[in-house]
C-alpha cells in the first residue's frame, strides 16, 4: 500500500479485493496508515471517567470488575481504564483486543501489562471462540472503532 495521502482507508479497502478483510487492518498498521489513532485515549472517555469520575461498575459489594476494549489499537483506552482509581471504576483486568498483530505489538511496547491488570489479545471481535470470548463475561465493553470499521467494510466491500 502506498503512503500517498490520496490513498484513503476507504480506497484501500476498495482496491485490495485480494486481501482478506482482517488482514487489511494489519496491513494498514504495518504501513502506519492509521488516521483513527489520536496518540492518546479518547478525549470524551477521559473527560467522562477522569474529570467527571463517572462510575462504570454497579453500586454494591463488588468493588472492581473486568473490561474489554475491542479494536484497541495502541491500547490508549485500555491503559486509561486500567489506571482508574475512582469508586466503582476499578478493574481487576482490562483486555485490549485487536485483529492486528502489529497494533498489539505497539500496545504492548507502550503499556506493557499496566499494574498487572492489562492483557492484549489478538482476535476477531466477531468470533465467539477466540480467547477474549472465553474470558467473558465483562462488566464493561468500550468500543468506538470496531463497529465503525465493520460498517466501513460493508459499505466498500
Amino acid at each position: 500500500m502506498s503512503k500517498h495521502p490520496s490513498l484513503t482507508v476507504r480506497n484501500f479497502f476498495k482496491q485490495s479485493q485480494d486481501i482478506p478483510i482482517n488482514d487489511k487492518w494489519d496491513t494498514l498498521w504495518q504501513n502506519n496508515q492509521t488516521p483513527w489513532d489520536r496518540g492518546g485515549p479518547s478525549p470524551a472517555l477521559e473527560e467522562l471517567l477522569v474529570d467527571k469520575k463517572f462510575p462504570l461498575l454497579p453500586l454494591g459489594p463488588r468493588p472492581s470488575g473486568r473490561a474489554l476494549v475491542p479494536g484497541c489499537g495502541r491500547g490508549y483506552d485500555v491503559a486509561l481504564l486500567a489506571g482508574l482509581k475512582g469508586d466503582y471504576q476499578q478493574f481487576d483486568k482490562v483486555i485490549g483486543l485487536d485483529i492486528s498483530a502489529k497494533a498489539l505489538d505497539e500496545a504492548r511496547k507502550i503499556h506493557g501489562t499496566g499494574n498487572g491488570n492489562v492483557e492484549f489479545l489478538e482476535g476477531d471481535f466477531f468470533s465467539n471462540t477466540d480467547a477474549w470470548a472465553t474470558l467473558a463475561p465483562y462488566d464493561v465493553v468500550y468500543d468506538y472503532t470496531v463497529l465503525c470499521r465493520s460498517f466501513l467494510c460493508l459499505i466498500v466491500g
